[in-house]
């Protein structure tokens, strides 16, 4: 099921695209690279995210306009 409401970062799962938000700039998408044990952000290229920039909490991204909602 879809995690609606911001969770703590250090709940969040590895490896997948994920809504962060990061005191500095706010609700962004990014994911957290096990390999790497960094945080990525999709703004406009991938890059790590720098010790100022780290996210706080993590949410499932919302579906894309007009899909089809997950079962449960």
């Amino acid at each position: 099921m879809p995690t609606r409401e911001w969770q703590p970062i250090e709940s969040a799962p590895n490896d997948i695209e994920l809504l962060v938000y990061s005191p500095r700039w706010g609700a962004i998408i990014a994911l957290h690279s096990e390999e790497d044990d960094a945080w990525l952000s999709r703004m406009q290229v991938p890059v790590s995210l720098g010790d100022e920039d780290q996210p706080t909490h993590w949410q499932d991204l919302p579906a894309p306009p007009g899909a089809k909602p997950a079962p449960g």
